[in-house]
This record gives structure tokens, sequence and C-alpha cells, in this order.
């Protein structure tokens, strides 16, 4: 540990690595965890340390421990709501509220908030085939068993499953936590668990690929820099508070807001397949608001009579901000 921290043995840790991501870490038993994250904390204050902790783990992450997990809780709720559909609005709003309730605010606010990962299929490929467990049935390895998986399709998702992705990071990127992405969900990579997760990466430079349909999808790249900078912009979206403001079922919208100071971001998904207006009243804005921008057309809307009526397209986001 203090080898890969502090290399040159000078007690400056600005040649070594930033932090730790721990596999398994609940396979050891807690008290070398506490010794060993002293250590870490001993040799670099900032340094994070991230364990992979597949459920919640409130004795896992405080401050003798880790700061964060791989929250795989938070994307399994996600998948519901966006993939699935099997949970509304207000099921969402319920099921976060409990998850963010389980730590300390400081740990949501660094909690890795991924998508997919080493050990999954990846996203793309989980939209291309939903209704399935997160992390179950998505390995077509044959060692896994006969016909368990002969449904699961294992090529190039649609265009509709690329656009839904589109939607899921923009929640990934303004809700409060750390966005991780898996490398190469950012230019279209989808694959079946492993070895299909793991494929080399897509490079412009390399390509034609063998591969059919191996090749950047460059709208959704342009995407992920857009949301990226969105929340490098705005930094109400990394450390302002969150509050769940519109759960219509009927309307199937989810809107929450985060806040910093006298900032506010408020970000709404329409998971209906039709336009559908919302109304923001005075009641769910912060004092002394009178327009909100949205930073992905630049339109700005003005309160009229303490409301603001927002139109929302099919499948669609907004993200707005003072």
């Amino acid at each position: 540990t203090k080898r890969w921290m502090d290399p040159n043995n000078d007690g400056d840790p600005s040649d070594g690595i930033d932090g730790w991501r721990l596999d398994v870490p609940d396979c050891v038993k807690m008290p070398f965890w506490k010794e060993w994250s002293a250590l870490v904390k001993k040799l670099n204050p900032e340094a994070y340390i991230v364990g992979e902790l597949w459920t919640e783990s409130p004795d896992w992450l405080n401050c003798e421990l880790f700061h964060a997990q791989m929250n795989y809780p938070l994307v399994k709720l996600m998948i519901k709501f966006f993939i699935d559909k099997s949970i509304s609005p207000s099921q969402l709003e319920k099921s976060l509220n409990e998850l963010l309730s389980t730590y300390p605010m400081q740990v949501n606010f660094v909690q890795m908030n991924l998508l997919d990962s080493h050990d999954t299929d990846r996203i793309a490929s989980m939209i291309y085939n939903p209704h399935r467990e997160y992390d179950k049935r998505n390995r077509l390895n044959p060692r896994d068993g006969g016909d368990y998986n002969k449904n699961y399709k294992n090529t190039k998702p649609t265009k509709n499953c690329y656009e839904l992705l589109k939607q899921i990071t923009a929640f990934q990127f303004t809700f409060i936590g750390s966005p991780c992405i898996w490398y190469g969900d950012e230019v279209g990579m989808w694959g079946a668990d492993d070895p299909f997760d793991r494929k080399p990466m897509l490079w412009r430079e390399l390509e034609p690929y063998g591969e059919p349909d191996a090749k950047v999808d460059e709208d959704l790249s342009a995407h992920y820099e857009k949301i990226i900078s969105i929340r490098e912009k705005y930094p109400v979206f990394k450390t302002g508070l969150y509050k769940p403001i519109i759960s219509d079922d009927e309307k199937n919208i989810f809107a929450f807001e985060r806040i910093k100071g006298e900032k506010t971001g408020i970000v709404v998904m329409n998971k209906s397949g039709k336009t559908q207006k919302i109304e923001l009243t005075l009641s769910t804005l912060p004092t002394g608001i009178s327009e909100l921008k949205d930073v992905l057309t630049q339109k700005t809307y003005k309160l009229k009579n303490g409301q603001l009526d927002v139109s929302i397209k099919a499948q669609g986001y907004v993200i707005l901000v003072n």
C-alpha cells in the first residue's frame, strides 16, 4: 500500500496513486480493513477508497473504513425504472429516499454511481435485453449451462436503445454521487457478460474492425461530452443537495432538484410515450428565482403568476438551471 501511494518514500503522496478500488472486500474480515484504511488516510488524507459491495453496506461506509461503494443498489433501481419500467415514479422516489437515508450525506456525494462494469453485461445490451434481474441471465459462456441464455441478443443494440441510454446517463450525471463510465460505453460498445463486456476499446483511427457494426457512435459520444460538460460547468450537480419535486405516476414524470446556496438545478425525466407538460410552481422552487434556462437548448423559461410551464418530449428529459 505504501509503495503505491508513496513510491519515493519521501512522505509526499503527489507521485502516488489517488485511491483504491477494493475487490470483494467483504471476503476479508473488517478489522483488517480498519487498520488498512487508517494507513491509507495517514499516507494521503485525500485518497479515495471504494469497495465492491453489491448491497447496501452502511457498516462499511464510515469514517473508519471506506468512503464509497460501487453503487449497484442505485443502478438496480435505475434499470427497473428506465429499462424494465417495473416501478413507477413514486416508487422510484421512495426507493431513492430510502437508499440515500442509509448513509451519511458525505457518503452519498462520493458514491461510485456506475451503470455497468467488468462483472456485468454492458448497459446498451441491458437496454436491448430488458426484464432480466441485474447481472443475472446475461452470460453466454457455455460453462454457465446449455440454453440458459439462448434468447440473449448479443448483437448491436438498436438506435432506440442508444436514445434511452442518453436519458439514463442524463440522470446519472445530474443525480447525487460520482458518476462512473465503464470504458467504451461512451462510444456505443455493447456485449453480454464475460468475455463480451471486456472487448478491446473501439478507436476511430483503427476502424474498420472485423466485427460487424463495430465503430465509434459519434452521436452518442457527443452526448457524453455534452452531459459531462454540463456537470463540469454547473457545480450544483456535483455538490448540490438532492430533493425530489415531482413524482407523477399518471404522466410518468419524475423530477428532482439539486440545490447549492442560491444555485439550483432541476432535472425532469419523461418516461411516457408522448410529450408531457409539467408545471413548476413557487412552492417547488427556491425563493427569488424568476427564470430558468434549459442547458440543452439554451431556452429561457420565465415564471408567470408564480408558475413555470415546461414541455418534455416522449422518453426525453430537460435540465434547467438558474
